[in-house]
């Protein structure tokens, strides 16, 4: 991929976090890829793992909107600083992060993810944050 096609695609791909289209997310994504941020800090691989731990994701944070602040072209790929507004419910949380994208083909091979989360967890502490009932959540959350 040139250099002047990166914030082109940067833009679709956020675009489609924000979206929340698993399958449309999924596309941009080597079959064999590698995924880390804080939750998976181990990171998973594949698309099959992916696609299972967005399931998960997506459902915690419906709503949320991400967008591209800088970008830093790499041999490989490119850095990314984002912001993310995590929903409707953490309402008024807005985070800013960073993301190492390595591209093969034109496709995400590794994503690792940073950001820190200590605001979102004081929210699930306080009790503020939005729950289903027990029996009404997907299993692993």
């Amino acid at each position: 991929m040139e250099i002047e096609e990166l914030p082109g695609f940067a833009n679709r791909w956020l675009g489609a976090w924000t979206r929340q289209e698993t399958g449309h997310l999924l596309a941009f994504y080597q079959p064999a890829c590698f995924y880390a941020d804080p939750a998976v800090r181990q990171g998973l691989n594949g698309k099959d793992a992916l696609a299972a731990y967005l399931g998960k994701l997506f459902f915690r944070f419906p709503g949320w909107r991400w967008e591209v602040l800088e970008l830093w072209p790499t041999e490989q790929g490119f850095a990314l600083k984002w912001q993310a507004d995590f929903g409707w419910r953490y309402p008024g949380i807005r985070e800013t992060g960073l993301d190492l994208v390595v591209l093969r083909d034109e496709l995400i091979e590794r994503n690792e993810v940073w950001f820190d989360r200590s605001r979102l967890f004081a929210e699930r502490q306080s009790g503020t944050d939005w729950q289903l009932p027990a029996r009404a959540q997907p299993k692993g959350l």
